[in-house]
């Protein structure tokens, strides 16, 4: 073999390489976006509910619903209660604790369907 047709045969071997390569990347890649794209599963439990828990005292209601990771998004002291958006998985938790009570937090309308208010801004 002359030394144009090894240099042929080293550019085939190098050009195999990179597609074998490239072929890897890709497949690596595919595997990464279906660990890191979520599942309709996973986005359920991301979305959340505007939920008013309430309990003995502020200070303990707090506590418990942050334990859970649940967004506080008022403070309800009068009622001893706290408005906060949770997922149906911190729900969940909160429902089988004993030293609270959910509630969702809901509008309220007028007769002419208007919204005048919702339970949390009335507190």
């Amino acid at each position: 073999m002359d030394i144009k047709g090894r240099e042929v045969g080293r550019v085939r071997q190098a050009m195999a390489a990179i597609c074998t390569g490239l072929g890897i990347v890709a497949l690596l890649a595919a595997i990464a976006m279906t660990l890191i794209t979520p599942t309709s599963h996973q986005v359920a439990n991301l979305e959340t509910t505007s939920m008013i828990v309430q309990g003995s005292d502020l200070v303990t209601v707090s506590a418990i619903v942050r334990g859970v990771g649940g967004e506080i998004t008022h403070e309800l002291g009068v009622i001893n209660a706290v408005g906060a958006n949770l997922t149906s998985v911190q729900m969940n938790q909160l429902a089988v604790n004993p030293r609270i009570s959910l509630a969702k937090n809901r509008s309220v309308r007028s007769d002419s369907g208007v919204v005048v208010a919702t339970l949390r801004d009335e507190f």
